[in-house]
């Protein structure tokens, strides 16, 4: 059985059209304080995901209105020089990023993106997806029989469904100049799961519930 589960990055503005870092604004951040990111949990299906993502979206709007912030439709931001010089002397901000070392792959064998200028920021739609089998272990413990439940990872078919998203948003990747077949493999609550890293921020979530796999 596959478990999915879905990450949307964002940029904040305030009311007068201006970027605002997601963790000055008090929105919820992973790894690069600059931009907001919603997680799902595991689910067992990706319309699950997809619904849970649309719900975590709004009530993220809702809250960031309540403070004169709101989410932008954009996909990158580029940062002036008086923010960057403010942001390496804060040290909230310093506190806050963590660079995560990150092994990308692609599923056509050739190169997984480009670097960008210090003061670019790219915002993306990440796809997570694992297949997990759970066995019962039995033990003996203090002349005690137990047993206990153990999650593994399980290896299956992930190139077909990368490939797959590939060619259900080949407009979106090809617009927004992203790189498609782009993937790493992280540790999950479940085992290993295998991010899909090719996606805009700014596709439409809808399009995923057309998106057939195999179960």
């Amino acid at each position: 059985m596959k478990n999915w589960g879905i990450e949307f990055e964002y940029f904040i503005f305030d009311d007068k059209n201006e970027f605002v870092p997601a963790f000055e604004a008090g929105g919820s951040t992973d790894g690069n304080p600059l931009i907001g990111e919603l997680r799902t949990g595991v689910n067992k299906s990706l319309i699950d995901s997809v619904f849970e993502l649309q719900k975590l979206i709004y009530l993220e709007e809702q809250r960031l209105k309540s403070k004169g912030f709101r989410i932008g439709s954009v996909q990158e931001v580029k940062l002036s020089n008086e923010l960057l010089q403010r942001l390496r002397s804060s040290e909230k901000y310093i506190d806050n990023k963590q660079l995560e070392f990150l092994k990308e792959y692609s599923v056509y064998g050739k190169k997984t993106g480009r670097v960008l200028p210090k003061n670019i920021v790219k915002a993306s739609f990440q796809i997570n997806v694992s297949d997990n089998a759970t066995k019962t272990i039995h033990y003996t413990e203090d002349k005690e029989r137990k047993e206990e439940p153990f999650t593994y990872s399980k290896v299956f078919d992930f190139y077909s469904i990368i490939k797959g998203l590939d060619n259900l948003f080949a407009e979106e990747i090809r617009t927004s100049k992203r790189v498609p077949g782009v993937f790493a493999i992280k540790e999950g609550s479940k085992g290993n799961r295998v991010e899909y890293r090719s996606l805009p921020n700014l596709i439409d979530v809808n399009k995923l519930l057309e998106f057939k796999y195999e179960a």
